[in-house]
């Protein structure tokens, strides 16, 4: 699950990167908070470079982001590579999408979470 390759700004093994369908999958399982697009500004940026179908489950509103961000200029780049989906984030919209944290259930988002989750082979999405 892990690459052996030594990551020289955290001083630990970077996470393993695999290519699906969908390109590149980050199947770390820590670090989504810091690998998200939060701002309106990494948001917009993300879905101009990578495509908004391909980055977030709501494209109309940039709603739950499922790619690593691409910052806005100016702003220091993430440490895993842009563009890439991850499983941690596909977790995080399947969790929101269901009603957790108070926030409103979205089923057909859900849904459409776990089938992009199995199709990136995500561990978390084996059971559902």
């Amino acid at each position: 699950m892990w690459e052996k390759v030594l990551d020289s700004d955290l001083g630990r093994l970077a996470p393993a990167r695999t290519r699906t369908k969908y390109g590149p999958v980050i199947r770390d399982r820590k670090g989504w908070s810091r690998r998200a697009p939060k701002l309106r500004t990494d948001r917009e940026m993300t879905a101009e470079l990578c495509g908004r179908a391909r980055c977030f489950l709501v494209p109309k509103t940039l709603g739950y982001p499922i790619c690593v961000k691409v910052p806005a200029k100016g702003r220091r780049a993430p440490k895993a590579p842009g563009c890439a989906i991850d499983c941690s984030g596909l977790q995080a919209a399947y969790t929101a999408a269901r009603g957790g944290r108070g926030a409103r259930k979205r089923p057909q988002v859900a849904k459409r979470a776990v089938f992009i989750a199995k199709k990136a082979k995500c561990d978390w999405a084996r059971n559902h």
